[in-house]
């Protein structure tokens, strides 16, 4: 697959694009955006998800190979990464960015998402649903007080404290201190997007919106400002995102980000109905008449709902008017389980027309080392 300009054919008078025009760049963009989230798993299975030499040779080798982003996208900064058992399990945080080949105006930052390896992962962030924090940034109106789950919080956080691995672009910047350097010395407009799956589909909208939040000066801490002129505009494509907090905050967020805020979700993917009440009711009969929900699941979601009803927690999605790709039960396979990760995975290759272009385990196991020219260890 390649990227093709934009013919004559596909404007109206006035240099609007046709609506078949708009849907055809759509598809371009979200197939970019989903393909530099899987990259984004690199070697997770393998020596790249324990060593950032490796980790960005296993990066610079996939924006190079694979179609749909080869020849347009190219490293900026990054990776940065860090380890709550340095050692012992993967990165439990992967953030980089990238910038478009043709157009050093945009860039992309992508959070990876999660390490299923890290108990740590797992428990302190992606599980972490049942306690909420007030969000932070920005000055919401009126009466909203939106409030985001202390795993998403915690989370947030340390996309924002991580810096450029030793040997990569940016070798020591945190995120804001790039993008203050890129908004410094852009001439014009910049655009940045930010995009990951799963929990850092989610990562990635809330980060969007921080970053939205921080554009300015007031009210803003110093050290935070990475756009005090509000040059740049901030948009996002969360791919397979589950809630990150409460009505207010999707209201808040909604509000802020608009349609700059791509949610990209499979109607068939049971993460994204995670955690708002509404939403998981629907997963007891998700693939049925197909395949019956696994009892333990249901059981677990039915524990969920009342624990969050007794702590006073509530969720809502952004961008719930988001029209979902429309998911078939895949054939061949009776099993819930794996059907559930097939459609959190390869269902949103096959909708977007990348099967065939992506392989998410190749991207998952990473090149085996050859010998000495097959990367570093750092």
């Amino acid at each position: 697959m390649s990227v093709q300009p934009i013919s004559r054919d596909s404007l109206e008078p006035g240099g609007r694009l046709t609506d078949a025009a708009a849907r055809e760049v759509l598809l371009r963009t979200r197939q970019e955006m989903v393909t530099l989230s899987f990259i984004a798993y690199a070697g997770l299975l393998g020596c790249a998800g324990f060593r950032a030499g490796r980790l960005q040779a296993e990066l610079l080798r996939l924006l190079d190979e694979l179609a749909p982003v080869r020849d347009r996208w190219r490293l900026a900064w990054g990776p940065a990464v860090d380890s709550l058992a340095i050692g012992l399990f993967p990165f439990d945080h992967v953030l980089f960015a990238v910038e478009d080949i043709q157009d050093e105006h945009r860039l992309a930052v992508v959070v990876r998402g999660t390490n299923p390896a890290s108990m740590i992962t797992m428990l302190l962030e992606v599980g972490a649903i049942y306690r909420q924090r007030p969000w932070p940034y920005g000055k919401p109106r009126g009466e909203l007080r939106p409030k985001i789950s202390v795993g998403i919080d915690r989370g947030l956080r340390a996309l924002l404290r991580l810096r450029a691995a030793g040997g990569t672009p940016g070798a020591g910047e945190a995120l804001l201190e790039f993008l203050r350097r890129r908004v410094a010395g852009a001439q014009g407009q910049l655009a940045i997007a930010t995009t990951g799956h799963s929990f850092g589909g989610t990562l990635a909208s809330t980060l969007a919106l921080c970053l939205a939040d921080l554009q300015g000066t007031g009210g803003i801490a110093e050290e935070m400002r990475w756009d005090p002129e509000g040059r740049a505009v901030v948009s996002t494509t969360s791919v397979a995102g589950l809630t990150a907090g409460d009505a207010d905050f999707a209201l808040y967020s909604d509000a802020r980000l608009g349609a700059r805020c791509d949610r990209l979700v499979n109607s068939l993917d049971v993460t994204p109905h995670s955690y708002a009440a509404e939403d998981l009711a629907r997963l007891q009969h998700i693939y049925e008449p197909s395949i019956r929900t696994a009892p333990f699941l249901w059981w677990q979601v039915q524990r969920a709902l009342r624990r969050m009803e007794r702590g006073g927690v509530s969720y809502r999605q952004i961008r719930r008017d988001a029209e979902p790709l429309r998911g078939t039960v895949r054939d061949g396979s009776r099993s819930f389980l794996a059907q559930m990760a097939w459609q959190h995975t390869s269902g949103y290759l096959e909708l977007l027309g990348l099967r065939g272009t992506i392989d998410a385990m190749a991207i998952l196991r990473g090149r085996p080392r050859t010998g000495k020219g097959g990367g570093s260890g750092r």
